[in-house]
């Protein structure tokens, strides 16, 4: 009996392993390439499908999630320094048209004007006086 096959190590086994690896530059490349493929063809169908799904995806950016992300945080950024300074009026404009408009008042009122009238029932006067704080 040999004991020294017993203790002997086990060759190592070999995989055939191709890594893959998820480049979203790549991916979003290849993919504006598929959508400008069919702009190459002058055939007016292909055309007339191209702007009609363009409505239907809402426009160039319509499907963007970062750009509207971005755009959300801008108008929230602005909608905080409005609410901390109700003693200073704040327009937003964009495109020559009006979006907001936030006249000098009290808190309650720029919460209102800048929020909406369903917060004027929710919100609560709070009056606190104190000698800690001057």
């Amino acid at each position: 009996m040999s004991i020294g096959r017993f203790f002997k190590v086990p060759r190592h086994r070999q995989f055939d392993y191709k890594p893959r690896f998820y480049d979203p530059d790549k991916e979003e490349l290849e993919a504006r390439l598929r959508r400008a493929k069919p702009l190459d063809d002058s055939d007016p169908e292909a055309v007339k499908a191209r702007i009609s799904g363009s409505f239907r995806r809402g426009g160039i950016y319509g499907n963007d999630k970062y750009r509207s992300a971005a755009s959300q945080q801008k108008k929230n950024e602005f909608l905080r320094i409005a609410l901390a300074h109700p003693d200073v009026f704040f327009s937003l404009h964009n495109n020559g048209k009006e979006h907001l408009h936030l006249p000098i008042g009290n808190q309650r009122q720029r919460i209102v004007n800048a929020l909406g009238n369903q917060y004027n029932a929710r919100l609560v006067p709070v009056e606190e006086e104190t000698d800690i704080i001057t």
